[in-house]
């Protein structure tokens, strides 16, 4: 994917500096291609004209007749306004969505590292009875169950087994219901990289997902407020779109 090669050197920045600076870089592009693609003087006209239809409602406040006319102008004001914002954010849509993607297949949680245990939940469809059983990867030094018995009995939805990983590399686990139906998860033991940990959805009678306990990356805390990247990037969206519409004097 094209967007591995020019992303993938920011996967060695600190993850806050990341987000920021493609906060910044996508902020400057979507403001470049408003800028060319609208025509200011319209926008200009058609935001005074709203301000003015506004201040006029409240001025006939007492004329239903009179400020449900300017309501309308108003909202065809508005409307126009809208149609053309609305040019730019289509062109811009495809590429932000792209980017999106990467950014929540990189920066949505952290790596299972070597000598980390973590959890994978397994969630059962509706009416599932039986047993479960769990059979690690057969590889030595790869991953290791640390429950006592390596099959439970259905007892409720959801079902968690402990894990814990030794060593680096991608390693099959697999789930057999009433020694029947058999379910495989891969698991990636990296100190970078991760499989997403919500790709191991199943159409299975049985099982309805599995989900591998990658801890969620924490981008930015603030008081205590742990946001992720998606929350990270949306905060310094708008604090540099506000700054490069003003420079600009966009409207």
């Amino acid at each position: 994917m094209i967007f591995d090669t020019i992303l993938n050197p920011l996967l060695k920045m600190d993850p806050f500096l990341a987000i920021v600076l493609i906060s910044f870089i996508l902020s400057i592009m979507i403001t470049i291609i408003y800028k060319y693609m609208t025509d200011q003087e319209l926008m200009k006209t058609l935001k005074a004209d709203i301000k003015g239809a506004q201040k006029e409602m409240k001025a006939f406040k007492d004329n239903p007749e009179k400020m449900m006319k300017m309501q309308k102008q108003a909202m065809e004001k508005n409307m126009k306004y809208m149609m053309h914002s609305m040019k730019p954010t289509l062109i811009t849509f495809i590429p932000i969505i792209l980017v999106f993607g990467w950014l929540n297949s990189n920066f949505a949680y952290l790596p299972i590292q070597p000598d980390q245990e973590f959890d994978m939940v397994v969630t059962f469809n509706k009416n599932v009875y039986g047993d479960i059983e769990v059979i690690p990867p057969p590889i030595n030094n790869s991953i290791i169950l640390l429950e006592k018995e390596n099959a439970k009995r259905i007892m409720s939805k959801e079902l968690s087994f402990r894990f814990k990983a030794v060593e680096e590399g991608t390693y099959d686990v697999v789930y057999l219901v009433n020694n029947a139906t058999e379910y495989r998860v891969s698991v990636m033991v990296d100190e970078e990289n991760y499989i997403k940990p919500d790709n191991t959805k199943f159409e299975g009678r049985d099982i309805k997902k599995i989900d591998v306990g990658n801890p969620k990356k924490i981008v930015l805390n603030l008081f205590g407020w742990e946001v992720g990247w998606l929350g990270t990037y949306i905060i310094f969206s708008i604090v540099f779109s506000m700054l490069l519409r003003k420079i600009l004097k966009l409207h």
